[in-house]
């Protein structure tokens, strides 16, 4: 038997099978000589070496092995990263109209591209199967002790909605003509402090002063958008019609209000210039959910204190990322950055109130339930113009 030497031309590459979810021109920002620090979630540690970022935020064929929306994405990426130099160059936005508009979409589409939107796109499905499949158990007499709802749900969403097909809509979603963002302003903020911005694998942060529950999405009023774009400058997206830029420039406290939100919205990861601002972010982590765990082993029984703070590094290390969200002690639906305007206050967080920007039909039909003072005030802000 003769074994033929394999040459490297003989080896077959899957094209583009590779495909970043957050973009290497993005990734690199966060790095020295192509390296990066990571924080990982689950261990919740800062690992001690840097490494690729290139390696980093990416799934096997993501979007699809025919490669049509990876080399779509490809194209829009080449315009952002040239936007993005000239951005990061500058400290300031470019003044042409298109390129605001190509960055302002660019949130949207980055927003949606990630693994964690894949996610909620599920979670979300799933929730509402889980709602109503019971009343449909009852409706056709089905014995529901034996019926397993869960698993059913489970199997039917991995089916019926399988993550490179969700992903795929996701961007579609960001790209399409339906989706009006053009009323939404764009302002770049400035880390002035020695702390670096870190960046997560799930980066564009979404909130709404306004409607903080159920105003999420980009067409509803009062949403804002912060996408970190380096360790010094971050952009936001924003309804300028519901609020005020208090200032341009990032105190101490917001930069650790920011970077809190990357940790609070990551899915696994969180990448940092240096290892000093994500050590940082874990100290800080770890703060304020020490005394939630201490009162949890209490709960259960614990009476020894030094027991109980000898077994916390241990709980958290294995069960980090259940601790890390609002359950925290940090005052989340609080924006330090921006302010609401307060003709809008009487009626926030209230979904009655909520309406899509610009749309005159639904304006018409809700302003007879809504009464005189908040049409008004919605016409006047929002479609008198």
């Amino acid at each position: 038997m003769i074994l033929r030497q394999i040459k490297r031309e003989d080896i077959v590459v899957p094209q583009k099978k590779k495909q970043h979810y957050i973009p290497k021109t993005l990734l690199k920002r966060f790095s020295i000589n192509k390296k990066c620090f990571i924080y990982n979630l689950k261990s919740n540690e800062v690992i001690d070496n840097a490494v690729s970022y290139e390696d980093q935020c990416y799934a096997n064929y993501m979007y699809g092995s025919d490669l049509k929306i990876e080399n779509e994405l490809a194209e829009i990426e080449s315009d952002f990263s040239a936007i993005l130099d000239f951005v990061i160059i500058n400290n300031s936005l470019p003044v042409e109209e298109e390129r605001i508009k190509k960055l302002s979409r660019y949130i949207i589409l980055q927003w949606l591209r990630t693994e964690s939107a894949v996610d909620r796109f599920q979670t979300i499905a799933k929730d509402t199967m889980c709602s109503f499949l019971p009343s449909v158990l009852s409706y056709y007499k089905i014995d529901q002790e034996n019926f397993d709802v869960e698993q059913y749900v489970g199997e039917c969403i991995t089916t019926t909605f399988p993550r490179q097909q969700v992903a795929v809509h996701n961007v579609e979603c960001s790209l399409s003509s339906d989706l009006n963002i053009s009323d939404l302003k764009l302002c770049i903020l400035k880390n002035a402090t020695d702390i670096n911005l870190v960046l997560s694998d799930d980066l564009v942060i979404v909130g709404n002063d306004f409607q903080p529950e159920y105003g999420l999405g980009a067409n509803c009023p009062g949403v804002y958008f912060y996408m970190p774009i380096s360790p010094d400058l971050l952009l936001l997206l924003y309804d300028s019609k519901m609020y005020k830029i208090k200032k341009c420039e990032l105190s101490i406290n917001e930069i650790e209000y920011l970077n809190y939100l990357q940790l609070a919205k990551a899915r696994k990861i969180l990448i940092g210039k240096n290892k000093e601002s994500l050590s940082n972010l874990k100290k800080t982590y770890d703060s304020f959910i020490f005394n939630d765990v201490f009162k949890f082993f209490q709960h259960m029984g614990w009476k020894d204190p030094i027991l109980i703070n000898r077994a916390i590094p241990r709980f958290i290390a294995a069960y980090a990322k259940i601790y890390g969200y609002p359950r925290v002690n940090l005052p989340l639906k609080i924006n330090p950055i921006i302010t609401m305007d307060n003709a809008f206050t009487p009626y926030k967080d209230n979904p009655q109130r909520l309406f899509f920007r610009g749309d005159l039909n639904e304006y018409l039909w809700k302003k007879e339930y809504w009464g005189n003072d908040f049409s008004k005030l919605v016409y006047d802000t929002y479609l008198s113009k």
